[in-house]
Order: structure tokens, then sequence, then C-alpha cells
């Protein structure tokens, strides 16, 4: 009677997260034949590519790159390969592009119904599994880009100025403010209702939408309170060294000594000096739209200064 062979059981390929970080596969090689004939490189080279696309093709769009995604557009069945494939077109951006993807930070979680859906989760999530494209050229050679011409110069300049300004404010009003005192600002920069970009309701709209602000309700206390905060891309694209650099571009000349720890306690930071003040603006999106968020912050000081001087008479 011959003996029973047992057959080696396959490795099943697990969907959680984690196991993305064993990208190679035991027993195989450049030149081991995966599918059709390929080879495991030729495989990884056409991921790569696809990541590389699908990496442009989301921050055209200025949606995330979602992790889910690039498991189900990209990698399909060769999950594990995950680390692999995005190492790889990590170099192919940073060479050919000059620009890296970012994981955005996570959403924090503000109002109590947010707080209490975390605690009832049973694994909290660590990251968000998501990321943009940041540029990774030197200061020098960012603060001369031009705004994409895409849909065109003026829009682009105009929509990066005006999110620069609105982050800006909102982190100097310690990371939060009330929806009535962020109309009043829009106000005295004569945006309350319209803006060169679109009206001022659709504006708030698209910005949250693509992760520059967050709109968030809590009417726990029994009336419903609203207030913006600076949303995962809003963080990633204008950093505290970019708002010190627009209030800097404000002041010019006059600024006073004490400008960069007044800031500092303004965004609720430490009392330190900040070198980085070449970085102005936003992080990748041009360099023309500092201007005219500066303008409007300008715009906000006189009228604050004129308002503390009537009060004073």
């Amino acid at each position: 009677m011959p003996l029973a062979r047992k057959r080696q059981r396959l490795p099943e390929d697990s969907e959680d997260d984690d196991n993305y970080n064993n990208s190679d596969e035991p027993g195989l090689n450049a030149d081991t034949v995966v599918e059709d004939g390929a080879t495991q490189g030729s495989v990884v080279n056409q991921l790569v590519k696809k990541l590389v696309r699908l990496a442009l093709a989301c921050e055209f769009s200025r949606q995330p790159i979602r992790r889910a995604d690039i498991s189900t557009k990209v990698l399909g069945p060769h999950g594990r390969w995950f680390k692999q494939v995005f190492e790889e077109a990590q170099k192919q951006l940073r060479g050919k592009f000059g620009m890296e993807m970012t994981e955005l930070p996570m959403r924090e979680k503000v109002t109590i119904s947010q707080r209490r859906a975390a605690q009832r989760t049973d694994k909290a999530a660590t990251t968000s599994k998501a990321y943009v494209l940041t540029s990774t050229l030197p200061p020098k050679y960012r603060s001369i880009l031009p705004p994409p011409q895409v849909p065109t110069t003026h829009l682009e300049s105009s929509y990066v100025g005006l999110y620069t300004f609105l982050i800006s404010v909102i982190s100097l009003s310690g990371g939060s403010i009330a929806e009535a005192k962020l109309e009043r600002y829009l106000g005295r920069t004569n945006a309350e209702q319209y803006t060169p970009v679109d009206r001022t309701e659709k504006l708030l709209q698209r910005l949250c939408k693509e992760g520059y602000l967050m709109r968030i309700k809590d009417s726990s206390g029994g009336e419903e309170l609203v207030e913006y905060m600076v949303g995962p891309r809003g963080k990633v694209e204008v950093s505290p060294e970019g708002v010190v650099g627009l209030v800097r571009g404000v002041y010019k000349d006059t600024a006073t000594d004490d400008l960069d720890a007044r800031i500092m306690r303004s965004m609720g930071l430490n009392d330190k000096k900040n070198n980085s003040h070449s970085k102005r603006g936003p992080h990748r999106r041009g360099g023309e739209a500092s201007s005219g968020a500066r303008s409007q912050q300008r715009n906000v000081e006189e009228q604050e200064e004129s308002e503390e001087s009537s009060d004073d008479i």
C-alpha cells in the first residue's frame, strides 16, 4: 500500500496591513517566473509604474492616495509586495518628479461622540493609511515654482492663497475657530460671499472635501456649535513654518523682536526661534500664492488695528 503523501499547504495571503511589510516571498528573486512567463522583476516594474500613475492622478484631483486603493487598483493578488513596490515608486517619484508620498496625519477626535466611538472600537487605528505628494525640492527652487496652469494659473494661485490664508488664521486662533468668527474674517477681506475661485460657501465645502479644513458640528451641550479646524492635507501643505512665513511677509520690516514668540504662542507651540522662515506658503503648490494670502492677512490686521484705535477713542 503506497504511503500517503502530505501536500505542503501554501501560505495564505493575509489581508492585514501589517503583513504588507513582508514584501519578499520566500524563494522568489528577480528571475523567478511568477505568472504567464513574466519574472518577478518585470511584474514589480509594472506595479511600480501603476502606483506612480495612481499617485499623480490622485494628486492632480487633490484626493488622498489610500492604502486600500493601492491594494485593489495596483497590487491585486500581489499584496505581499507592497513594501517593495512602494519603495521603488518613491524612488521614481523623487528622481523624476521631485516629489514623494507623505502619510497624512490622523483626523482628530474632537467631539464627545467621536471620542466615544473611538473608545468602542477594539483596535484603534494608529496611522491614516493615506498619502499625498509633497515636494522634495530645496526651498530655493520651491519658492520660484509657478502655480500649475490647470485649470488656469490665476485660479490655482488664488485657490492656494485662499486656503493658505484660512489655515493660517485658524492656526493662529489656537487650532480651531468658530464659524461666525471665520465669517467675520472673510468679511474683512471682502470674501464674505464671493471669492476669485467660487462662492464662499462652495469654496469652504471644497476645502473640507479635499482635506484642507474640517468643519466640526458639536451639539453635545444642547446647542449646536460649528467650528473649523485644519484638516490632514492642510497640516501637511501649510506647516507651522509656512504660517510663520506668511506672517513675516505681512509685517516685513515692521516686525517686532517678539513676533516669533507671539506667533508660537498663538499656535500653541513652544516659544522658540524659527529658523525656517524661507519656507513661505504651502509645501508644494507654487510660490505666487503667498502674495495673495499676505495681502488678505494685511487687510485683516489693518482693520483690527483701526477697530482697536476707534475703541480707545
